[in-house]
């Protein structure tokens, strides 16, 4: 009745659901709260200043823009983005937390990819 592809797409597309709707309800709710954690890095204050009015597509840029830079801690603290204090205190869970969501929309998005290719790859054989 259902054949694998479109098993793999309704999965594929349901992660995409679950990431965007997580991602738009952590931003508006708790991007104020993250950035509070990070007073002193210069990338979240700019991103804070130049989004601040933007609504909810600025809140989810500011979302990313804290993700990323605790994701990539060393690169940001090296550049003078982020302060290395702040990134040390701000608490493991919620880092722990913030990096894995990060991934797993890159690993959902690469799959999207991957899929894509696959369908294009068999309509073409």
């Amino acid at each position: 009745m259902f054949s694998a592809g479109l098993m793999v797409g309704l999965i594929i597309l349901g992660s995409l659901c679950f990431v965007g709707l997580v991602l738009v309800y952590v931003s508006w709710r708790y991007v104020d709260y993250l950035e509070s954690l990070m007073p002193r890095s210069e990338w979240v204050l700019a991103n804070k200043r130049n989004f601040a009015d933007a609504g909810l597509p600025g809140k989810v840029i500011r979302f990313g823009a804290v993700s990323m830079t605790l994701a990539f801690s060393k690169f940001s603290v090296r550049k003078g983005m982020a302060n290395a204090d702040d990134i040390k205190r701000f608490p493991r869970h919620v880092r722990t937390m913030l990096v894995c969501f990060l991934f797993f929309t890159y690993f959902v998005l690469g799959a999207l990819l991957v899929a894509n290719y696959l369908v294009r790859l068999a309509e073409g054989a």
